[in-house]
C-alpha cells in the first residue's frame, strides 16, 4: 500500500502508537476503520504525557516509534478528534511520513477492524503466538515511489512543552497499553522495539 497525502476528501490513513492499536477498542471508537499497514515513524520516541497517557516527542535520529496503520472515512476522523481531546487543545494533528510494512496476520490483512479483532482472538485461541526479533519491522532505507516504502500518515501528539512534562503512566491506561501490545506483537510490531521503548510497562 501507499499514498501521497494522509488526507483525502474521503479517507484518511491513521497511525496509532498507543492504546488504539487494540483492535477491539480502535473498532469500538472507529467502527468504519480498515487495518492498513504496520508503521515506523523515524525520528521520534514514544513518552508518557503529563495526564499519564500516550505521547510521541522529537528525539535523537536512532529513536523511532512503531504502530498501525488504520483506513478511516470522515465520521470516524471526527470521532478521533473528539477521544483525543483535540477541541480542548491537548493533543494535535500532525502529518507525518512512516516506513510501511505488511500486517502479518493474512485474516486482518486489510479488513474492518471490528472483524480484525475477531480474527486475531481466534488466531490466538489457536495457540498462535509471534515474536519478532530485531529493530524496527519496516525497511531503513528512506525513499518514496511506486512500492510504497514511505506513506503520509495523520498523528495525534501533545504540543504544549508543560503537557508533554513525563508523569507515572496511569493504571487503566497500563492496562489498555498491554492489550493494545498483545495485538500489535501479532500483527507485527518488533519485539526489539517493545523491549526498547516498553519494558517495563
Amino acid at each position: 500500500p501507499s499514498s501521497d497525502k494522509a488526507l483525502s476528501e474521503n479517507t484518511t490513513l491513521y497511525f496509532t502508537y498507543g492504546s488504539n492499536m487494540c483492535l477491539a477498542q480502535m473498532a469500538s471508537r472507529c467502527p468504519a476503520s480498515t487495518l492498513y499497514a504496520i508503521g515506523v515513524l523515524r525520528g521520534y520516541k514514544w513518552a508518557v504525557n503529563s495526564r499519564g497517557g500516550g505521547n510521541v516527542v522529537g528525539k535523537e535520529e536512532g529513536d523511532y516509534v512503531e504502530g498501525i496503520l488504520f483506513k478511516i472515512d470522515l465520521r470516524d476522523l471526527e470521532a478521533l478528534r473528539r477521544y483525543e481531546r483535540v477541541a480542548e487543545g491537548f493533543f494535535v494533528e500532525k502529518e507525518v511520513l512512516v516506513e510501511i510494512a505488511p500486517i502479518k496476520v493474512q485474516e486482518c490483512i486489510g479488513v474492518k477492524t471490528e472483524d480484525g479483532a475477531k480474527a486475531l482472538e481466534a488466531y490466538r485461541k489457536a495457540g498462535n503466538r509471534r515474536a519478532v526479533d530485531g529493530e524496527a519491522p519496516c525497511l531503513t532505507e528512506k525513499r518514496t515511489g511506486d512500492d510504497g516504502t514511505l506513506c503520509k500518515v495523520l498523528l495525534y501528539l501533545v504540543r504544549e512543552p508543560e503537557m508533554q512534562r513525563p508523569a507515572k503512566i496511569r493504571d487503566e491506561y497500563k492496562g489498555r497499553m498491554k492489550m493494545a501490545i498483545d495485538d500489535g506483537l501479532l500483527l507485527g510490531l518488533s519485539n526489539g522495539y517493545l523491549k526498547k521503548y516498553f519494558h517495563p510497562l
